[in-house]
């Protein structure tokens, strides 16, 4: 489950792109240094995942052939990732998701059909983690993560010319 905020850098994908042909190293310390700018949201986050959300959620839940549940503490919290996508179709480039699938149902349920029993259930025992983690922690890392996204686009933009 992807949090969805909204911060442009025109261009950024582009010169992240660049970054990999001028300086492949550097394109790896710059992802390093992107996850180091996100690390404590994600630490944080992970920190206030409930044990078990829903008594229900210790059961094995298969739809379509995909296990979603049980809810497993160590794999929800080891599910929380920082990805760079310069992928041609991609909307986001610097994105923090949710890969376990039962916490990513527990981060979106009820949002299109809050009066449903599950999602009625789920809401009045266990709020979202994620979205109101990365709202605490959005501002800083905005700012960090600019400063570190025109330093890498300077650099682009010097090799460039």
């Amino acid at each position: 489950m992807t949090v969805k905020t909204r911060t442009e850098f025109v261009g950024l994908q582009d010169a992240i792109k660049s970054l990999k042909k001028i300086d492949p190293e550097y394109r790896k310390e710059f992802n390093r240094n992107a996850k180091d700018i996100v690390k404590p949201l994600i630490d944080d986050a992970r920190s206030h995942y409930p044990a078990m959300p829903l008594s229900g959620m210790k059961y094995v839940w298969t739809q379509r052939g995909r296990t979603l549940f049980p809810w497993t503490p160590s794999k929800v919290r080891s599910g929380l990732k920082f990805k760079v996508s310069t992928r041609k179709n991609s909307s986001s480039v610097l994105y923090v998701t949710q890969m376990d699938p039962g916490a990513a149902i527990f981060e979106v349920a009820g949002q299109a059909s809050p009066g449903e029993t599950f999602n009625a259930n789920l809401r009045k025992k266990s709020p979202r983690v994620l979205w109101p983690t990365a709202d605490k922690h959005l501002t800083e890392i905005e700012s960090k993560l600019a400063d570190l996204v025109k330093e890498a686009m300077k650099l682009v933009e010097s090799e460039l010319r």
